[in-house]
């Protein structure tokens, strides 16, 4: 029977050494993987004419390489994929407990804004079945970056070098790289978006922590993206899809709007982290059957 996997650091150097080459072995063979899969992907990807269907191509390979990754690494470990943060147990109760996450803490971010008055217009789209399919594929596209993010910022790699540093140092660090890693993939992301980035990220690592498993962060990392994608209308991290249930015209100072970043562009963001914080740590209360 293996031991409970520790967010703590090694008691002396020998475990912090195994468990620094093995966070350095996912990382690089992570970074090979990719690098191979883009390249078998190249013919696929010249057929694809949306942005949707590009960043869905995208996602999905990126998902099946780190959690294949992290299934191997595990099993060189006696271990199992729900060791590190995937277990059965209850996962669709925190799976849907972080989707409420994401939708109301945009929820509340918007309802603030309505109250200093920088809403200008919320015009509803007609249910159709183009729409339909939009909402379908960006459900999808938002479930694949929801689970490569948490089992690739989180996940394996924040178990293993908790036990080299500890875990606020870990979970700084890899809330660093996440913040710069939305900086360059968004394009257009201001610092604030990035810095809003850095604090969902400590708030997720902190929610893996209390309750064990990452399906509370993907939830919250799903709802927070389809809600202002496709519920709000609102840009992500700079990028702008077609359809929506709602389009919301914002005016006035960035700091609060977010302007082309959007919802994570805006100083508000940090209701988001919080909310997830305060609900992971509830949930840790909460017996597991």
């Amino acid at each position: 029977m293996c031991e409970e996997l520790s967010f703590e650091r090694g008691r002396n150097w020998r475990v912090q050494g195994i468990a620094l080459a093995r966070f350095t072995i996912f990382v690089t063979s992570f970074v090979a993987l990719n690098i191979a899969l883009n390249a078998l992907l190249l013919g696929i990807q010249s057929h694809l004419s949306t942005l949707e269907e590009h960043l869905v191509l995208a996602m999905g390979s990126l998902c099946v390489a780190v959690i294949a990754l992290t299934a191997i690494m595990a099993k060189t470990e006696n271990r199992q994929l729900a060791d590190f943060g995937f277990a059965r147990t209850r996962c669709a109760q925190n799976f849907a407990l972080g989707i409420a996450c994401g939708f109301v803490g945009l929820s509340l971010q918007l309802a603030v804004l309505g109250l200093t008055g920088v809403i200008s217009r919320v015009t509803f789209v007609s249910f159709d079945t183009p729409l339909f399919a939009e909402g379908f594929s960006l459900a999808v596209l938002f479930f694949l970056t929801a689970v490569t993010e948490e089992a690739l910022f989180r996940g394996y790699v924040l178990i293993k070098l908790s036990q080299v540093v500890s875990f606020w140092p870990a979970a700084i660090f890899l809330a660093a790289l996440f913040g710069a890693f939305h900086g360059i993939k968004g394009g257009g992301e201001n610092k604030l978006g990035g810095a809003s980035a850095f604090a969902i990220a400590l708030a997720f690592a902190y929610s893996f922590r209390l309750t064990g498993t990452l399906w509370l962060s993907i939830g919250g990392h799903f709802g927070w993206n389809f809600a202002q994608s496709f519920i709000f209308g609102l840009p992500n991290s700079a990028l702008n899809f077609s359809g929506s249930l709602l389009r919301i015209s914002l005016h006035g100072t960035d700091l609060l709007t977010g302007g082309t970043v959007g919802p994570e562009g805006s100083i508000l963001a940090l209701i988001f982290p919080c909310l997830v914080m305060l609900v992971s740590w509830y949930r840790r209360l909460l017996p597991d059957a």
